[in-house]
């Protein structure tokens, strides 16, 4: 995967550039965690995955913090925080 740079890519931007012809789609945000993650700006280091298999790299763009949820009978792809005691109320 090779995220072109002229697109001032946010971290939702290369989510869904991975998930370009794959047949999932990234679902909408659904709280302040996952609004934050699609916000940020992608890092340099993540414009350019790969090889790897395509959970590897959707884990990899999101980062440690959030685990990859794939809906294979809706083929979407949402995220969610791994430890909730990071979530700010």
């Amino acid at each position: 995967i090779s995220i072109p740079a002229s697109m001032n890519p946010t971290v939702g931007d290369g989510l869904r550039y991975t998930l370009q012809h794959t047949g999932y789609n990234l679902c909408a945000p659904q709280g302040d965690p996952q609004q934050l993650l699609y916000s940020r700006s992608l890092p340099a280091a993540h414009f350019r995955l790969g090889p790897m298999p395509l959970r590897e790299a959707l884990q990899v763009l999101a980062g440690s913090a959030f685990e990859v949820q794939a809906d294979p009978i809706a083929r979407v792809i949402c995220y969610q925080v791994r430890d909730q005691r990071l979530v700010r109320e």
